[in-house]
């Protein structure tokens, strides 16, 4: 990301510290996000694929 940006990685980091922003994924099996998107999707059937960003979002699950 550093360098399309045209920053050295340490400038990266940096700014990305100062304004505490979390670029770190969710350490979370297969099997558990499964879980996880079945219930989402028990619960909300015609929702789509925005919705359960949204959903894992705000359960804090950050994945790639």
């Amino acid at each position: 990301l550093a360098k399309c940006i045209g920053l050295h990685c340490h400038t990266l980091q940096s700014y990305l510290k100062k304004y505490n922003v979390d670029y770190k994924f969710s350490i979370i099996t297969d099997e558990q996000l499964d879980t996880i998107t079945k219930l989402f999707k028990q619960s909300k059937v015609n929702s789509g694929l925005q919705y359960l960003t949204g959903f894992l979002s705000q359960h804090d699950v950050k994945i790639q």
